[in-house]
């Protein structure tokens, strides 16, 4: 009976022996660790900076942070003396990162990149916990078809040119078969980019055509209509083509003949073309410069009557063709 007793005694002391001595293999073993910073970090060669140096830094500087599976750490120095790390992981590469360290000891080398390299690994943590934790994108329901207003209709712009009225004044000088004369205009005009169109008064001052055995004074008095396109642009400078018509009044005046009246009036028309250039001078005041060649379609002759016989006794030839140059300054009015 008693060595019943003493078997069943011997038997329980067994089983907890072999259950504390699990028990204190299992402690022993711990829980899984994960891989050494040893094991991920490559180096290009070895410097001041090795393997062991580096692990042992970011060891201390990372703690207790779990490192993402896969990661790989590399850490080069190229031959401009600059230290160079890239951490990668499956499907996100932080890239490279260069440091200048050719004037710094190996202490304060391995200080500046075990630094990076562990505020490089942490933002790949926190930029994957920011992502587990942003809520999904709720998508908006789309609105009934009834109630979809129609999309805008972009309707092109006309271009308008912009309208301005000027006025101008300005001196000339007439050159006709009779001899040159000089005159005084004034234009008033409409303008936009594009064209203008202008109408003016030119008013000569009067000068002097010998015919023997006197002279004849005339004078002309021409209104004109130029209907201008800007062809040029350069900076303030606008260069145009015009077309132009005028019709006015001619009147002639002998001096020195034994006669009476050796006076009259004739009717003056003609047409042509001009070349002008206008300088902006500012945003009112603009400076225009021109030269109109014209033909005279109906010219006036300059005759001398004697009054007792009735014959012409002087006469001049009568002009065809002319030419225009002026120098206007103009005004702008309105807005």
């Amino acid at each position: 009976m008693r060595c019943r007793h003493f078997q069943r005694a011997l038997a329980f002391v067994v089983a907890c022996t072999a259950g504390a001595a699990s028990s204190a293999r299992a402690d022993e073993a711990g829980p899984p660790q994960q891989r050494g910073i040893s094991d991920i970090l490559e180096l290009s060669e070895e410097t001041c900076l090795t393997r062991e140096k580096v692990a042992e830094r970011l060891t201390l500087l990372l703690g207790s942070t779990k490192l993402p599976e896969g990661l790989r750490l590399t850490v080069r120095v190229d031959a401009d003396d600059k230290t160079t790390f890239v951490v990668a992981v499956p499907g996100e590469d932080v890239g490279a990162r260069s440091f200048e360290t050719a004037g710094l000891t190996c202490e304060n080398k391995l200080r500046v990149v075990s630094f990076a390299l562990a505020v490089a690994i942490e933002g790949i943590m926190e930029s994957r916990a920011a992502r587990l934790r942003a809520p999904p994108a709720a998508q908006r329901s789309a609105p009934p078809l009834a109630t979809r207003a129609p999309p805008p209709v972009a309707v092109p712009r006309a271009t308008v040119p912009t309208a301005t009225w000027r006025v101008g004044l300005g001196e000339g000088l007439l050159a006709t078969r009779l001899g040159p004369t000089t005159a005084l205009m004034l234009s008033l005009e409409r303008e936009t980019s594009r064209y203008s169109v202008r109408g003016s008064v030119t008013q000569t001052l009067g000068a002097t055509v010998t015919i023997d055995p006197g002279a004849v004074r005339y004078a002309l008095t021409l209104g004109r209509l130029n209907a201008c396109a800007n062809v040029l642009r350069i900076g303030a400078v606008v260069g145009r083509a015009c077309a132009l018509a005028g019709a006015g009044s001619f009147e002639a005046r002998g001096l020195g003949f034994f006669s009476r009246g050796a006076a009259g009036r004739s009717v003056w028309v003609d047409a042509g073309a001009s070349a002008e250039a206008s300088i902006s001078l500012s945003r009112r005041w603009t400076l225009r410069t021109s030269a109109a060649p014209f033909a005279i379609l109906r010219g006036p002759t300059l005759e001398v009557t004697d009054a007792r016989s009735g014959r012409v006794t002087a006469s001049s030839d009568v002009p065809r063709i002319g030419v225009l140059f002026a120098l206007e300054i103009a005004f702008r009015i309105g807005e």
